[in-house]
């Protein structure tokens, strides 16, 4: 049985094995969770800024 002492934590320790053994599928995985992150946070919007739009030119028109 090992005993380890409060300050010495194994946080994610395949992290470490992962980006050493495969570099570029690390990288092409943070990029896609970027951009995965970036298109949930911009679509919403863009979609209610159509929508808003679309609203605006109905109330003008009428």
């Amino acid at each position: 049985m090992t005993v380890r002492s409060p300050r010495s934590k194994v946080i994610a320790p395949w992290v470490r094995t992962r980006l050493r053994t495969a570099p570029g599928t690390a990288l092409a995985l943070a990029l896609l969770v970027a951009v995965t992150a970036f298109l949930a946070a911009a679509l919403p919007r863009s979609v209610d800024r159509y929508g808003d739009t679309g609203l605006r030119q109905a109330v003008e028109s009428a």
